[in-house]
């Protein structure tokens, strides 16, 4: 799993979905101001994979690609059936990571000419 994905460690709360502390590995380059914008847009659009429109978390297809980021919710996220479990949720779906960048880019435009 993804360095961002870790479970809090005992005592610890996970940080709220979309928080900087959330998005942030001790292991990589902070975000640039024009990275924290375009994931904040992200984070406001609905799960990629399902639709689901409650609170996502904003994966990143490969460590600092916050530009091809993905709002996913939990479920499809990190849940047992998601992206860093099984992808049983991504394969019933037949999505695929290209594909929701896509959807996700699509989103964006859409939203930008409205």
């Amino acid at each position: 799993p993804s360095p961002n994905c870790r479970p809090p460690r005992c005592g610890q709360s996970r940080p709220s979905p979309g928080s900087p502390d959330a998005l942030q590995s001790k292991n990589k380059a902070a975000q640039t101001a024009a990275e924290r914008r375009h994931v904040a847009k992200v984070a406001a659009l609905p799960c990629s994979v399902c639709g689901d429109t409650g609170p996502v978390e904003v994966h990143e297809p490969e460590q600092g690609l916050w530009f091809a980021s993905i709002p996913l919710c939990i479920p499809c996220h990190r849940g047992p059936d998601g992206w860093h479990g099984t992808r049983l949720r991504w394969k019933l779906r037949r999505v695929n990571e290209l594909q929701a960048i896509d959807k996700t880019y699509r989103a964006l435009a859409l939203a930008a000419t409205a």
